[in-house]
């Protein structure tokens, strides 16, 4: 059974600095364009002090159409190589779409490869890239994915597990959730025996906090949804429902009398088979809810 753990990482913006022109990335030219991104030296070897094989998956497809060279980029990665960054393997996807290959991010062919001949365990391995490509990859990998947000004028066509603005946050994040000594001021969330719940009815906040996979579900009440200045209960509840549609959500009755938060509860319950219900243990005149509970 493979037990090697990756961090597989993208090339152009998360190493190296992107060439952004019309706010779409592009890799450097050549050698005197190669910019190495701030404290990725530092995190790359947190990451190999905590027994990660570091490798680089990247698409070039400016090989296929003939803008660049295969030796250009191969020069490339001996130059960051040069510059002592801790890299462990370089695998390169050098089509373009229109040849349908196996190793073209998004299809995982690079990442599969890289485990098949390493031994890799993919489902405790990372993904950190800069383009949904590299998320969809290491999604269809089984890896959990990372994503540095540039707010490229590109659409995101995969969500990643967690975002963060740097290949250093990455690294923080990736070694407080394995429990890896270096990590600052992180605990070990997998560790817990209980699931986190996140608490909240502002729909931003809410898909925030879905994007980190240690939140297991959610729960809101009336009173924060009027806090959030939210009118109608049913619609926003069925909204969230539709964006967060695979986690259970609690929704909370509002009604003071037993019939109607029975009605209520009901009617609430038929809203997805990931709602949870939830009554109040007394009404404002401290009368029990034991007998409704018992009901439902």
């Amino acid at each position: 059974m493979a037990t090697r753990r990756a961090v597989f990482l993208d090339r152009d913006g998360v190493i190296n600095r992107a060439i952004v022109r019309g706010g779409k990335p592009y890799p450097p030219a050549d050698i005197l364009q190669l910019e190495v991104l701030p404290g990725v030296a530092q995190a790359l070897e947190r990451l190999r002090a905590a027994g990660f094989r570091l490798i680089v998956v990247t698409n070039q497809p400016d090989v296929a159409r003939g803008v660049q060279t295969r030796e250009t980029v191969e020069a490339i990665h001996a130059e960051l190589l040069a510059r002592g960054l801790p890299l462990d393997d370089f695998r390169v996807c050098y089509h373009d779409d229109d040849d349908d290959c196996a190793c073209r991010k998004p299809k995982p062919g690079l990442l599969l490869a890289a485990a098949q001949e390493e031994g890799l365990d993919l489902t405790s391995s990372f993904l950190v890239g800069d383009r949904w490509r590299d998320i969809e990859a290491g999604k269809r990998a089984g890896c959990t994915t990372l994503f540095i947000d540039y707010r490229y004028v590109e659409l995101e066509r995969s969500q990643p597990d967690v975002r963060v603005r740097s290949l250093a946050e990455a690294a923080n994040w990736i070694l407080g959730c394995t429990g890896q000594k270096g990590a600052t001021g992180f605990m070990n969330i997998n560790d817990l025996k209980v699931k986190i719940f996140a608490d909240g009815a502002d729909k931003a906040g809410m898909l925030e906090m879905y994007r980190q996979p240690h939140i297991k579900g959610f729960t809101t009440n009336p009173t924060l949804m009027r806090k959030a200045g939210i009118s109608d209960y049913k619609a926003f509840a069925l909204d969230i429902l539709k964006v967060i549609p695979d986690r259970p959500i609690s929704f909370e009755v509002f009604a003071d009398e037993f019939g109607e938060m029975e009605r209520q509860a009901r009617e609430i319950a038929t809203w997805g088979s990931q709602v949870y219900v939830k009554i109040p243990i007394t009404n404002t005149r401290r009368e029990p809810s034991y007998d409704l509970i018992r009901r439902l």
